[in-house]
């Protein structure tokens, strides 16, 4: 009986091993609780019925017999009711796996019919722990996160970054209870917890782990807050440094060395910011900053401050050197100005005084630089440049052009005398280095610079005589003459006949010229004497004339008459002095009345009409008397009128010429065969007095020349 019993048993615990597991969801269970395994297989009438787990048989029944159990699970462990179901008390994690429920058909004996249900044992969750693979990360690096359940049975687990899932990110993997960086990253850093569930248990959740990500130092730059001139001593300024990294530590240098303790500086913001109040000239130069952290160093690159610095070291030089001499109107020069400081200004002046505004002078841009061309003796003298800027001034040293120039002009002849003594003159002044003259008169010579004075006596001084100058310098000759002899015009007529209408103006004008005179001429065109004019009218004496019509120089006089009238008529003196004389030009002046040229109206006519008679009658009184005047004539040569004994002059009357309707006319000769239509005006003769002549006129004045009429 026991032994088909056993042998039952094994076939059931056979048939369980290889009977497929149930497909139903699992029971849960509770540790230290309990659990009703119930199956879902027929029953027959006459069944053997057995549970075991994991091999071992827990309980079994045969008909109906009492259930019996196994040695782990009798007193009370378990409890097998009528319908199959096993209710397992006391759970423990142990009790958690797969259960197999076997059902034998006794009657008649058939195969076993078997049935698995899994059992899930859960106890209450307590708090996770979690933990990092790496107390200081690195960006870059890979990091795992461990929530630690201590062994508890888990459904589910959560990881949070400041309380937000972090999960779903692309570069973190979630497995179990595991959370995996790959890798992690500057912007993972935060406060992690994670969070574990069951099916018997709310949520838990672990302690908060704080991941500070260490990034490597880079990107560092300095930025100042102005880019404008920061002038010593006056203006501050701040240096800002900024770098990427973490936990990362600012310090300055400058020109490479640790910035000196100084109370101009100001550190703020964790060193990163720099304040220099006021910049001073021992800030001139190149800061850095250094941002580092426990991974790394990093330096900026250099800044320089845009330092507003004073004049200094003004110098002043030229592109030839002292001792090259320049020449004033051919050479050029070049002057540079040249200073340290900021934003400077340059200025310049000569002996003192600010440069003119002068197109020879040209300027560069910022004026350091000036160009003088050409030079002039104006430029002779010592040149400064000043360097100016908002703090202050300063000027160079002097500076002095080695500039030669010619005098002005050419070497001047001249004369000049009081009484009886005459000075003469060499001069060709205002040259540098002074020009070397030599003046020549007759016998004499003499030489000295600038001018050679040389006296003598009037008495000794002939008509050929001249003066004879000659001048050096610089390469340059020049010579000049000066007759030495009374004014003279060459060229001019004297009494020639100017014609004018009245109301006209006339001009009479004497410009005295020179003449190479003698065997000593050395020039072509010498120089000339001043001389002293004045002027004289004759009616018929000599009257001067006077008033703002002249206008004189010492080389020429010039009389202007306007709106002639009929009483300017007649003969005009312009009288030349200097030391060796005097020289009268004459001229006549011929004034004629402007004829009528207007439309005549029927008064008129009548009136030229009653002329024309008047005339004829006149005619023929004059004709009566030039007849009656012959008669005379006749008798007068007959008593010896003009013999010496009858000093009466005769006069000689004017002849008609009947071509021009009877009219006298007038004529520029004396010889009437010049002019058939001309009449020669009476000219009174005396056969024993003189007739009167202007003063210093020549012999055979003709004082009164009337021109013809038809000479308009």
């Amino acid at each position: 009986m026991c032994l088909s019993q056993g042998l039952l048993t094994w076939t059931l615990i056979l048939a369980a091993l290889t009977a497929p597991a149930s497909s139903l969801p699992p029971v849960i269970g509770t540790d230290g609780g309990f659990v009703n395994l119930s199956g879902s297989l027929s029953l027959p009438a006459s069944r053997q019925v057995t549970w075991s787990f994991n091999g071992d048989q827990i309980v079994i029944q045969f008909a109906d017999g009492a259930p019996i159990y196994g040695p782990l699970y009798r007193g009370g462990r378990c409890e097998l009711y009528p319908d199959t179901t096993l209710r397992l008390n006391n759970l423990t994690m142990a009790d958690q796996g797969v259960y197999t429920m076997t059902v034998q058909d006794l009657d008649p004996l058939s195969p076993p019919q078997e049935q698995q249900i899994e059992l899930r044992v859960y106890r209450h969750l307590t708090t996770p722990t979690l933990s990092s693979n790496d107390s200081r990360p690195v960006s870059g690096s890979e990091v795992n996160l461990h929530c630690d359940d201590d062994n508890q049975t888990v459904t589910s687990y959560t990881f949070y970054r400041n309380q937000q899932d972090v999960c779903s990110q692309t570069h973190v993997n979630c497995t179990g209870p595991y959370l995996i960086f790959q890798p992690i990253m500057e912007g993972d850093a935060g406060s992690y917890t994670c969070t574990i569930q069951n099916p018997i248990s709310n949520s838990s959740s672990s302690n908060a782990v704080d991941l500070t990500v260490s990034v490597r130092v880079s990107a560092v730059k300095i930025q100042n807050n102005t880019n404008s001139i920061l002038w010593v001593g006056r203006d501050s300024v701040s240096l800002n440094c900024s770098a990427l990294g973490t936990d990362v530590q600012f310090s300055w240098n400058l020109n490479g060395e640790k910035l000196p303790s100084n109370p101009r500086y100001s550190l703020q913001q964790n060193d990163s910011l720099l304040i220099i109040h006021p910049v001073d000239r021992s800030d001139d130069g190149s800061f850095t900053c250094n941002a580092s952290n426990w991974l790394n160093t990093n330096t900026s690159e250099s800044l320089k401050l845009n330092l507003g610095l004073p004049v200094s070291e003004v110098k002043i030089q030229s592109n030839t050197s002292s001792s090259v001499i320049l020449w004033a109107g051919n050479d050029s020069v070049s002057l540079s100005c040249s200073a340290d400081g900021s934003a400077l200004h340059f200025s310049w002046n000569l002996n003192g005084v600010p440069l003119p505004s002068d197109s020879r002078y040209q300027y560069n841009q910022d004026n350091s630089t000036i160009i003088i061309s050409p030079l002039d003796k104006k430029d002779n003298g010592t040149f400064t440049c000043t360097a100016t800027n908002v703090l202050n001034s300063e000027t160079s040293s002097d500076l002095k052009l080695n500039l030669y120039w010619h005098p002005d002009g050419d070497i001047q002849c001249s004369a000049n005398g009081t009484g009886q003594t005459v000075n003469l003159f060499c001069s060709w002044p205002g040259g540098l280095p002074p020009a070397n003259i030599n003046l020549t008169f007759q016998s004499h010579n003499q030489t000295g610079q600038d001018q050679v004075m040389h006296s003598v006596t009037l008495s000794t001084i002939t008509s050929n005589d001249e003066l004879f100058c000659h001048g050096a310098q610089g390469g340059q000759e020049k010579n000049c003459t000066l007759p030495l002899q009374k004014p003279d015009a060459e060229g001019f007529t004297n009494h020639s006949s100017i014609p004018v209408k009245i109301g006209e103006k006339a001009t009479m004008t004497v410009t005295l010229s020179g003449s190479a005179v003698g065997v000593n001429s050395r020039v072509l065109s010498p120089k000339i004497l001043p001389a002293t004019f004045a002027w004289y009218h004759y009616k018929p004496e000599a009257s001067e004339v006077s008033g703002g019509n002249i206008v004189s120089t010492e080389l020429s006089s010039t009389l202007t008459l306007n709106s002639v009238t009929a009483n300017e008529n007649g003969t005009y003196e312009c009288r030349a002095t200097n030391l060796f004389g005097t020289t009268s030009f004459f001229f006549i002046l011929d004034v004629t009345e402007e004829p009528v040229s207007k439309g005549l109206g029927a008064g008129e006519i009548a009136g030229i009409v009653l002329g024309v008679l008047a005339g004829l009658a006149i005619i023929g009184i004059i004709i009566f008397f030039i007849l009656k005047s012959k008669k005379k004539k006749a008798k007068a040569q007959n008593f010896g009128i003009n013999s010496a004994e009858n000093p009466i002059g005769i006069p000689e009357y004017a002849v008609i010429n009947k071509k021009n309707g009877g009219m006298a006319e007038t004529s520029l000769t004396n010889n009437p065969q010049d002019d058939k239509d001309d009449v020669k005006y009476a000219v009174i003769k005396f056969q024993n007095q003189e007739q009167t002549k202007p003063p210093n006129s020549e012999p055979e004045v003709e004082y009164s020349t009337v021109k013809n009429a038809s000479r308009k």
